[in-house]
């Protein structure tokens, strides 16, 4: 009987722990915010936001987050990159 392999598994650590720096503009001291199911990354220096999803840190859109006490912040940066 022929065997073969049809995959092998990224065992890479995906660093799911708290970002240590913000994406954007490189500050640390990022805020762990919930809202109650996910937790994002705040950065105190820019306002941006961050969440971690299969290894990688994705903006949050303030639009999805409208009890954030840091909302307001967020979206005066949405259209920035």
């Amino acid at each position: 009987m022929e065997t073969r392999t049809i995959g092998v598994m990224d065992t890479t650590d995906l660093g799911l722990g708290p970002l240590e720096a913000c994406p954007a503009c490189g500050a640390g001291g990022l805020e762990a915010v919930s809202d109650g199911e996910t937790v994002n990354f705040w950065c105190r220096a820019c306002g941006r936001c961050w969440h971690l999803t299969m290894g990688r840190a994705v903006r949050v859109d303030p639009l999805s987050c409208p009890g954030c006490p840091h909302r307001e912040e967020c979206l005066a940066r949405a259209g920035e990159p």
